[in-house]
C-alpha cells in the first residue's frame, strides 16, 4: 500500500517482470510501471493509484523494443488515469477494469488484443486503439464508459472483432 506517499507500487526497467497474486493500491504514480519488455501481471488487485493502474511501454528510446505485456485475471479499478496502458503487442484478458479516470484500456503504437474483459464506468472510452495501429477485441463487455458523450463511446479506433463484444451503448460495427 502506498498510503498516498509512495511513488510507484512496482517499477521495473529489467528485461522481464512477473507480478502476481497480490494487491497494489494507493500509490501517487502508477500501480505497476514497466518500460522494459516482457511484463506479466496476473491475479492482481490494482486500485486507487494516482496515475495509471498498469503502465507498460518501452517508449521509442530502444529501437525494436516492445512491451509484450500480458495482463490477465485481475481487477484494475479507481485509478486516476487509464486502467491499463500498453505500448506494443499487449494482451489484456479476463479482467475487471472499472471506474478509472482515463480509458479502461489504451493500446498505443503496436495495437494489442483485448479478450473477455468487463470494462465499465471509465471516464473515457472503454477500449481505445490508437489510430493507424489496429488491434483485436472479442468477447468483452463494455458499459457506461466515456462520460463526456451523452451516448458514450465504448470502443474507439481501428479494431478487428475476433468475437462479438457486448456494449451498452452499442459497440462499433465490425
Amino acid at each position: 500500500a502506498g498510503s498516498g506517499v509512495g511513488r510507484n507500487g512496482v517499477a521495473s526497467f529489467n528485461r522481464s517482470l512477473r507480478v502476481q497474486n497480490g494487491n497494489i493500491r494507493g500509490f501517487t504514480y502508477d500501480g505497476v510501471r514497466s518500460i522494459a519488455s516482457n511484463l506479466t501481471i496476473s491475479e492482481m488487485v490494482i486500485a486507487a493509484n494516482g496515475r495509471f493502474g498498469v503502465f507498460a511501454d518501452p517508449g521509442e528510446a530502444t529501437p525494436g523494443a516492445a512491451a509484450y505485456a500480458t495482463v490477465s485475471s485481475s481487477s484494475i479499478t479507481s485509478n486516476a488515469n487509464t486502467g491499463v496502458y500498453c505500448g506494443k503487442h499487449c494482451r489484456v484478458e479476463n479482467n475487471l477494469i472499472s471506474g478509472n479516470g482515463g480509458n479502461g484500456i489504451y493500446f498505443y503504437r503496436g495495437g494489442g488484443m483485448a479478450l473477455g474483459n468487463v470494462v465499465t464506468e471509465n471516464f473515457y472510452e472503454g477500449i481505445y486503439f490508437y489510430p493507424n495501429n489496429p488491434g483485436g477485441a472479442g468477447n468483452n463487455t463494455l458499459t457506461l464508459n466515456n462520460f463526456l458523450l451523452p451516448n458514450g463511446v465504448q470502443m474507439f479506433g481501428p479494431v478487428i472483432h475476433m468475437q462479438p463484444n457486448a456494449c451498452l451503448p452499442a459497440c462499433p460495427p465490425p
